[in-house]
């Protein structure tokens, strides 16, 4: 909007018979000047987060405006949750059977989230397929920045997927594929800021 009505300004002080004072044709200008370069750096900071590899399923997306849905499970559990919600409205590869799809998972995490909310942070349970899911208490999360931190930074991690981040109790749930180390998850928490409190 900034640029918009920066850029009529302009337009307007061309056309004849129009006087405006040089103080306001000179912050318009600047404004107008500054406006574009942050907009460019917006533009630029969005392109570049497809430098990690996470966001790579994203680059077709801009293209087709679809977006994966494995990518949504992983790494939009909220949105995939929705999209659930919303059956009549899922329309997607496959049709009736990714609704079926995203039903049973739904059920499965849901069934899951019932059994971890009755075991002590931390400790690990045993999935079928040899999935692990876990859950670690985490000291600093007070926001949406902090959940986007902590879901960025354990997602890096190649065999982490499904991670949900608790604020309220302050707890990370995840599922561990590949049986990545303990040191390893905790040191990307702790990269990004944040403390895993043992217990």
């Amino acid at each position: 909007m900034i640029l918009v009505f920066t850029g009529v300004v302009k337009v307007i002080k061309n056309l004849p018979y129009v006087y405006l004072s040089p103080s306001l044709i000179t912050s318009m200008t600047l404004i107008h000047t500054f406006g574009t370069i942050l907009f460019l750096l917006g533009v630029l900071a969005h392109l570049a987060a497809l430098i990690f590899r996470v966001n790579r399923p994203l680059v077709k997306s801009i293209f087709t405006g679809e977006v994966n849905l494995d990518y949504i499970r992983d790494r939009h559990t909220h949105w995939y949750e929705e999209l659930a919600k919303d059956q009549g409205e899922v329309k997607s590869e496959g049709g009736d059977e990714i609704k079926e799809k995203i039903e049973c998972e739904v059920k499965e995490e849901k069934e899951e989230e019932t059994a971890v909310a009755d075991r002590p942070a931390g400790e690990n349970l045993t999935k079928e397929g040899d999935q692990m899911t876990m859950v670690l208490k985490v000291k600093g999360m007070s926001c949406q920045h902090c959940v986007m931190s902590v879901t960025k930074a354990l997602g890096q991690l190649e065999g982490i997927k499904n991670v949900q981040v608790d604020l309220a109790k302050g707890e990370v749930r995840f599922d561990n594929t590949k049986e990545i180390a303990s040191d390893r998850i905790e040191k990307a928490i702790t990269d990004a800021g944040y403390e895993v409190v043992q217990g």
